[in-house]
């Protein structure tokens, strides 16, 4: 293999073990975040009604809890699949590599067989870039949003606890 096909497994390595690490983090929010809340609940009926305290357009607070819980497991299942794409792209980008064989088999449709194989993956390598770099973009864009929403969450709830 060449240099620039090692260059880009080692990016493509770094990206997904980046993605793997907020997947990590995603996790641990989530059940520290649940370990807030059953505090929350063990405090009293005061509490209780912090979390049911209306937000915005009327909803819970709970609700942005809730939201966070939402996007964290959204980061968390993109992050676990983000190897999917990647493993597609190169098993179809080396296809005429590995199906060179296809092109010397003595049955008649070997060699349009092989033809066929190597024109689709050439012809998937952009469904490849659009499908990886939701997936990428979707894992980091609803890290970051739940934890927005979760730290807002908690923000507001410390606030309301200070005032009983």
């Amino acid at each position: 293999m060449n240099n620039n096909y090692e260059q880009t497994v080692r990016l493509w390595d770094s990206i997904t073990e980046t993605l793997n690490k907020l997947s990590y983090i995603s996790a641990g929010t989530i059940s520290l975040s649940i370990t807030f809340l059953g505090y929350m609940l063990s405090i009293g009926s005061s509490a209780r009604q912090i979390l049911h305290t209306p937000f915005v357009w009327g909803a819970p607070i709970l609700y942005l809890l809730f939201l966070s819980w939402i996007l964290l497991f959204l980061s968390l299942f993109l992050g676990i699949i983000v190897r999917l794409p990647n493993a597609w792209y190169l098993f179809n980008s080396h296809a005429e590599l590995w199906f060179k064989d296809m092109a010397h088999t003595t049955t008649s449709g070997g060699a349009e067989n092989y033809r066929s194989v190597v024109k689709g993956a050439k012809g998937d390598s952009y469904k490849y870039h659009l499908i990886s770099t939701l997936v990428r973009n979707g894992a980091v864009i609803s890290f970051v949003l739940g934890i927005i929403s979760l730290v807002t969450f908690v923000v507001i709830v410390a606030s309301d606890l200070t005032n009983l």
